[in-house]
């Protein structure tokens, strides 16, 4: 099974003027040294995983040693510079097998599509057609599956655009008569097609490669803000199927569980399954890691 993408901001590198990055890059900002985490791991790597808040909010941290897919933890974190968080404790309970997760909808096809949001990306497949649109925020209720594939039968969209995300894929097309590059998603979610500005110089990509990608909303469509072509680098693809090791992640505050913990500003949760127990704490990890993008959805 090929395992799906966590992405990190920090990569991304051709940029045009800093007002149009600010504007187009949806990236956390202001958090307190340390903080706590509490949810539901969604996707995981060798070196980072993601965590779901019973609110939605998605949360990429990295760790030597990452806990499975569903299930639900207790997260001692640093904020990163990138916005996304680097693990200090954890501590893994029993088994959710149902998430919410809030983001932006990037790829999408007939029957899947890709949520991204704060450097984590989601691919989600769908019993119906999907009707959110490239761009547009959702919250989505997923049942996760015990190789870490997330399905999905209700998406709420919550706003019809968005300002801008970041979101990472195969090149697959360059266009320059259109002025316009085209990147898929290798889970199969779909593709997305944006136009390249003049200020950015993309003759040194070469098709097949994989590149990170951030765009914003424009008048016509989708524009190209910053990309770069060393997605691979440093990236660590994992597999939810094998050993449960156990990684590190934050948030601002504490994001909320369902024992009651305070969310993050977001709408509460209509309630995961319930634990089938506690594991225990995994302890201290240990190295540095790295604040890259990890790569594989279990």
């Amino acid at each position: 099974m090929r395992t799906s993408r966590l992405i990190s901001t920090t990569r991304l590198r051709r940029a045009v003027p800093a007002a149009a990055l600010g504007a187009a890059l949806l990236v956390p900002s202001g958090a307190s040294a340390a903080s706590t985490l509490h949810g539901t791991v969604v996707k995981r790597s060798t070196k980072a995983f993601v965590v779901a808040n019973p609110a939605g909010r998605l949360s990429l941290v990295h760790a030597n040693r990452t806990p499975r897919t569903r299930h639900s933890v207790t997260v001692r974190v640093s904020r990163l510079a990138d916005g996304s968080y680097r693990a200090t404790r954890v501590r893994t309970g029993g088994v959710r097998r149902t998430a919410r997760i809030r983001g932006t909808v990037g790829f999408r096809s007939r029957r899947s599509f890709a949520v991204v949001a704060d450097g984590a990306q989601l691919s989600v497949r769908t019993q119906k057609r999907v009707s959110a649109r490239t761009g547009s925020r959702v919250v989505v209720r997923v049942t996760i599956d015990p190789s870490g594939d997330l399905t999905s039968d209700d998406t709420t969209p919550t706003t019809t655009g968005a300002a801008g995300f970041s979101i990472e894929g195969t090149l697959t097309a360059i266009d320059a008569t259109a002025g316009t590059l085209t990147i898929t998603d290798p889970d199969g979610t779909g593709t997305l097609t944006v136009s390249v500005p003049s200020t950015i110089d993309i003759s040194a990509l070469t098709l097949g490669e994989d590149i990170s990608i951030s765009v914003a909303q424009g008048d016509a469509g989708l524009v190209l803000v910053t990309i770069d072509d060393t997605a691979n680098a440093g990236d660590d693809e994992g597999d939810d199927s094998g050993p449960g090791d156990h990684g590190e992640h934050g948030d601002d505050g504490d994001h909320g569980d369902d024992g009651g913990h305070h969310g993050h500003g977001d709408d509460g949760d209509d309630g995961d399954d319930g634990d089938d127990g506690d594991d225990g704490d995994d302890g201290d990890s240990s190295g540095s890691g790295s604040s890259g993008s990890g790569g594989g959805e279990g």
